[in-house]
């Protein structure tokens, strides 16, 4: 007698993992269509590719020290450095990430000094509405240098 009721207890458990499996599956597999969600991971997307692009080393120190002698001198490599190395360097890393699918463009624009403003990558990122920002602060004795990343899908 105990051992139809042990059968019909596995039976029942069995059943009802089989149902949450079900349902975990459904719901994981399902696009989740919300707008908002793809635009907060693609700022967060934005804001890490900045910071993680700026704080790669490289053998003239990181990319935040190029950008900075770019505009201050110095630097362990020449002022023009960043924006050679950062054009061969941003598709490789899209690449590594698994957004192919992405243009990108770097703007360096001083706040409390000269008025030269530089940008690096794609000009056409922000000629219409639909792109996503990350924005930084690199400072060198009082001045602030404002370094911006902007993104789309091609």
């Amino acid at each position: 007698m105990m051992k139809g009721q042990t059968s019909m207890i596995a039976i029942v458990i069995g059943v009802v993992l089989v149902i949450f499996l079900m349902l975990f599956i459904l719901i994981t597999t399902l696009p989740s269509g919300s707008s908002t969600a793809r635009a907060e991971y693609r700022q967060l997307f934005a804001t890490n590719m900045l910071l993680s692009v700026l704080n790669t080393e490289t053998d003239c120190g990181s990319f935040s020290d190029m950008i900075k002698a770019s505009y201050f001198g110095g630097g362990k490599c020449a002022g023009t450095e960043f924006g050679e190395r950062i054009v061969k360097y941003m598709p490789d890393l899209l690449y590594l990430s698994g957004h192919t699918d992405y243009a990108w463009q770097i703007v360096a624009t001083p706040k409390n000094f000269v008025d030269h403003e530089e940008s690096w990558g794609d000009d056409t990122v922000t000629e219409t509405r639909g792109y996503w920002t990350a924005l930084t602060h690199r400072t060198w004795g009082g001045s602030i240098l404002e370094v911006k990343i902007y993104m789309r899908t091609k």
